[in-house]
Parts: structure tokens; sequence; C-alpha cells
């Protein structure tokens, strides 16, 4: 089973749905909420990408 994306942010970190790397929620390049999360990006690249098709990321 994957590990939950959602889980494996601390309060200052999370992962970036599309490319998974770990980056400071503060300096996130993008950010989207979608359902009950809020997604943080690498850069807006990841974002435009993860907006195309939300459910490949879930």
């Amino acid at each position: 089973m994957a590990e939950d994306i959602h889980k494996a942010r601390t309060a200052k970190q999370a992962q970036d749905p599309v490319c998974k790397m770990i980056i400071d929620v503060e300096k996130a390049a993008a950010r989207i909420d979608h359902g009950d999360h809020t997604h943080y990006f690498c850069r807006e690249e990841c974002k435009r990408e993860f907006e195309k098709n939300p459910k490949k990321y879930h």
C-alpha cells in the first residue's frame, strides 16, 4: 500500500504530490485547496500538472 502523502508532512513541510519533493510550506511556489486538503507545490509547473488530473495524485 502506498504511503499517504497527506500524513508525510510536518507542520512546516509538505510533499509535492506531483514530483514528491518535500518542501517548506512557507516557501512553496504554489498551493491549492482540493477536497479536504491543501496541496503545496515546489513550482508552478507541478501545480498545473496537478490541476490537469487531480485524481491521479490521490
